[in-house]
Formats: structure tokens, sequence, C-alpha cells
């Protein structure tokens, strides 16, 4: 399969489809739906630091855009997600 997502291009999806008014709710789902694409689409390990255990399945995946990813730019942008929220919870705007 080709995909056609660059990380840079992925960045922008992930803006346009983030609620500017929920930071830590954006950041979580598409990075739980990084790692169910990782896990239950593409059979590939999901890296130990995320801490991930398997969601709902594939069926739950509303970011369609992820599925035009590569496996290294999902994991890419799921570390960065993960940065993200580190510094959400530290500043104290998890929930």
């Amino acid at each position: 399969m080709t995909y056609m997502l660059t990380y840079k291009q992925a960045v922008e999806e992930y803006k346009e489809s983030a609620d500017p008014y929920d930071r830590w709710g954006s950041v979580m789902s598409v990075w739980f739906e990084i790692a169910d694409v990782l896990h239950w689409i593409r059979g590939a390990k999901v890296p130990d630091h995320w801490e991930h255990k398997a969601g709902l399945g594939k069926d739950a995946i509303q970011n369609d855009w992820l599925y035009s990813c590569s496996d290294d730019v999902l994991i890419r942008l799921g570390n960065t997600l993960e940065r993200a929220a580190r510094i959400l919870e530290h500043k104290g705007e998890s929930y």
C-alpha cells in the first residue's frame, strides 16, 4: 500500500481536526487512534513507552486521514502527541 501523508501533512491534519477548546481530549483521542491503527489495522508493534492497551478496535477510529500515514509517520506523530500530553498534564490541563 502506498501511504500519501508526510509527517508535516499529518500534523496539519491533526491541527484541523483538533478541538481548540479541548486540547487534552484532542491529543488523547488522536494518540489512542494512532495506537489502534498500528495495533488493529497494521498489526504493528505499538511503542512500549506509550503504555498502550488495546482499545475499542478498528471501528472506533474516527480520523480517516490516519490510514494515509505510514507506520513511521504514525509513530512519529504519536511520539509528538505523547510529548504534548505530558506538557498539558504538567500545566494542569489534563482531566
